[in-house]
C-alpha cells in the first residue's frame, strides 16, 4: 500500500464537538508519520523535495517554516516565474 500526501498541509475538517477526543481532527499521514519510530512497526516516510507550483521567494518561505529548508523550487518551475511578487504595503 503507498499513500501520498503531506501531513503539513491542511488538516481535517469537522464541526462535530467530539473529533479532537477521537483524534478525527489529525489525518492519517499525520498520524502515520507520528508513529514511524515510535511502534515495533515501522512506517517509512520519503519527502519529495522539489516543488513546481509555487513561486521561489513563496516556496522558502513555506520551505523555512514547515520543511527544515529541504523544499527546493524546480528550475522550470524559477525559470518560468523570474517576475518578482508584488510587494504587500
Amino acid at each position: 500500500l503507498l499513500l501520498v500526501g503531506d501531513h503539513h498541509q491542511l488538516p481535517p475538517f469537522t464541526k462535530w464537538q467530539g473529533a479532537a477526543r477521537e483524534r478525527y481532527n489529525v489525518s492519517l499521514l499525520e498520524r502515520l508519520t507520528e508513529t514511524a519510530g515510535k511502534n515495533t512497526v515501522k512506517v517509512p516516510t520519503f519527502m519529495l523535495c522539489e516543488q513546481y507550483r509555487m513561486h521561489d521567494t513563496i516556496s522558502r518561505l513555506v520551505s523555512q517554516s514547515f520543511y527544515r529548508g529541504r523544499l527546493v523550487t524546480a528550475k522550470v518551475t524559477a525559470d518560468s516565474r523570474r517576475h518578482p511578487l508584488p510587494a504587500v504595503l
